[in-house]
Parts: C-alpha cells; sequence; structure tokens
C-alpha cells in the first residue's frame, strides 16, 4: 500500500492521528522492514466521565480494519488498567509518511507537522476530525475548542494555521502553555459552527463533547 488517489479517505485520516496521539515505529534490528503505525489511548476520560473504550474499538476494528489485524487491543497495567494500545500491520506506506512527519533535530528524532503543500492535498476535514478526537478539547470557559500542539515546534504549528485559516476559512490563534504552545479557535459562533460541519459526521458520538455538543 502507497500514497495514491485510491486511499486519500486512508491518508487523511493518518494525517489526523498523527498529528495526535498516533506514531510511526521503525525497526532498527531490522532496518528493511517496513515500518507500522502504534496508537496509545486513555481508556476513561476521567475529567470528562467518559468511557473511552467504545472509541478505541471503532477506531482499530471499524475505522482501520484494512490496515490492522484482528488482534484484541492491549491493556495497560494488567491489573488496573488505564490505557490501551495498538499496531497497525507493516506497510510501506508508513515509509513514505515517516519521512514527511519526523525530523533529526539535536541529534534527537522529533515529529513535526509536514509542509503546507502536503497538508494542502492530504489534510481534510477527516483529517482535523481526528485530530480533534485525539488531541482537542472543549474549554467551558473560553466557549471554544483548543488542539493540544505542545510537541511541535512554532514552525510546525504555524503550517497547520495556515492551513485551517486558508483551506478552511477558520479563526484561530497560537496560545503559550508552558514551553510550547495551543491552537485557540475563535469562539465567536459562526467560527465555532464552521468547525462542527466540516468534522462532526467523522466523530465517534461518544467524542462529540470535544466539540462541546
Amino acid at each position: 500500500m502507497e500514497i495514491n488517489n485510491n486511499n486519500l479517505n486512508l491518508i487523511a485520516i493518518l494525517v489526523g492521528l498523527l498529528l495526535s496521539d498516533g506514531h510511526i515505529k521503525t525497526n532498527k534490528l531490522y532496518p528493511n522492514t517496513n515500518y507500522r503505525m502504534c496508537f496509545t489511548f486513555k481508556i476513561w476520560d476521567r475529567k470528562n466521565n467518559v468511557d473511552m473504550m467504545p472509541f478505541n474499538i471503532w477506531l482499530k476494528f471499524e475505522i482501520l480494519s484494512d490496515i490492522c489485524t484482528m488482534k484484541e487491543l492491549n491493556l495497560w497495567p494488567k491489573k488496573k488498567p488505564t490505557q490501551c494500545s495498538f499496531n497497525t500491520k507493516n506497510l510501506k506506506l508508513f515509509n513514505e509518511i515517516y519521512h514527511l512527519f519526523y525530523k533529526i533535530n539535536n541529534h534527537k528524532i522529533i515529529k513535526i507537522i509536514p509542509s503546507i503543500l502536503f497538508l494542502d492535498k492530504y489534510f481534510t476535514g477527516q483529517s482535523l476530525a481526528f485530530l480533534l478526537m485525539g488531541d482537542g478539547y472543549w474549554d467551558k470557559k473560553d466557549s471554544t475548542i483548543y488542539i493540544c500542539t505542545e510537541c511541535f515546534d512554532i514552525d510546525s504549528i504555524h503550517n497547520l494555521m495556515f492551513i485551517l485559516r486558508h483551506k478552511f476559512g477558520l479563526k484561530l490563534s497560537i496560545k503559550k502553555r508552558g514551553n510550547g504552545f495551543r491552537l485557540r479557535f475563535s469562539s465567536k459562533i459562526l467560527n465555532i459552527k464552521k468547525l462542527r460541519c466540516l468534522t462532526q459526521n467523522y466523530f465517534h458520538k461518544l467524542m462529540l463533547y470535544k466539540l462541546g455538543l
């Protein structure tokens, strides 16, 4: 499987997941082996009192079923699990994507947000939905939606901001958070309505609280 026009929906989903909780794993012992994508999610969102397991099952066995095995989710720790994880199959597709999402910085491999050119082609409303389900949240105080982008450098964040503004017409800004930055969408009603219209149909119903619904 490779990046092509026949799997644009899958690529859009993977892009959203890579910008949130997903990461690509290489095999250092066998460098010629294809890469795979890995996920780790909470089992329970205590802050919002939401059971995350239906979402995790839906993601693996429905949304990503074509690129995952039917193996059960891994629960950790075993006695009183708080997290679950799963991997995709090893695919050539992830070899291609890896070089777009990772770079070496100060002798360390870090995840980045790809170029504007790549995002313009492959980042869609569906991508945004999966990004929000992973790293987005509804802020009751500000009555708006944030995306946790602290793990990315400022240049990467600007790439994503450019796409959200110019491809989707959304209004947003950067908000300082510790040593990093989060994206904050304007709380104007029309802006939030537009954001919901772009993404709501792709959401798992239990995750709609992240859109303030």
